[in-house]
């Protein structure tokens, strides 16, 4: 049906705000940041759910369901940013730093994402999606110390796949008009 209010929508964003946004964040803070400058490790820490907030001010004034979104949807990058707290002793500082900008300055681009709302799979790719969980559950259960690698891997995916296409976009669009 597709039918929601407006304070729905605006809650709704809230909620992923705090949830996707505030949230790994303080994470994050709290496992790597604390240790930089105040100003350095409470910046960062604030310019994700900020970013997070802007996305989400951008996709509720867009009209009608779209086929993709513009920017990296706060679920994923607030689960990528979660998740690198459990990296925090195998990656140094600077990079966990470098990521967690990059995610918040991906929100906020203009970089497109495919949307799973408008996805009518075919019965193969119901299978092959279903195939594919049961190897990662399996994955999961054989390799439980890996699994902050196999959660992280899927959303990592997700973020490159639009900086990908965003490049052959732009590259293809550069070549038409030298021609």
């Amino acid at each position: 049906m597709h039918a929601q209010s407006e304070f729905g929508k605006v809650l709704d964003s809230l909620s992923d705000i705090i949830t996707f946004g505030a949230a790994p964040a303080y994470i994050l803070y709290e496992a790597v940041f604390h240790e930089l400058s105040p100003a350095l490790g409470w910046g960062i820490t604030i310019l994700f759910p900020v970013c997070g907030a802007l996305r989400l001010a951008r996709f509720n004034v867009q009209n009608g369901m779209k086929r993709y979104f513009v920017g990296l949807p706060i679920p994923a990058a607030g689960g990528m940013l979660a998740l690198l707290s459990f990296f925090k002793n195998d990656v140094p500082v600077i990079v966990l730093f470098a990521v967690s900008l990059l995610l918040a300055l991906l929100m906020v681009s203009s970089i497109r994402y495919p949307s799973v709302t408008n996805f009518s799979p075919s019965r193969r790719t119901i299978w092959f999606v279903l195939t594919l969980m049961l190897i990662l559950a399996g994955g999961a259960f054989l390799f439980e110390k890996q699994l902050y690698e196999l959660l992280f891997a899927p959303l990592f995916m997700y973020a490159a796949y639009g900086i990908m296409i965003y490049w052959v976009r732009l590259v293809s669009n550069n070549k038409e008009q030298g021609e």
